[in-house]
């Protein structure tokens, strides 16, 4: 799903005992906070009553590459 902002895409995975929501996007693109926002306004539209101020967030760094040599 992409994030209504053109920022990137969030993920929302029910789990047996809860659910995994994330957002994915580039730093380059938006800053953490715009991303933290974005995914608390998804998480306020699919889960309403959800205490939103409670909601801590957990960043993931992740570097994009690929081999120069196929395995």
């Amino acid at each position: 799903m992409r994030d209504g902002r053109g920022l990137g895409w969030i993920w929302d995975i029910g789990l047996k005992t809860r659910r995994g929501v994330g957002h994915v996007y580039s730093s380059a693109h938006a800053t953490e906070e715009q991303a933290t926002a974005t995914l608390r306004d998804y998480i306020g539209r699919v889960s309403p009553g959800t205490d939103l101020a409670r909601l801590t967030f957990r960043r993931i760094p992740f570097e994009p590459g690929y081999r120069a040599r196929f395995w």
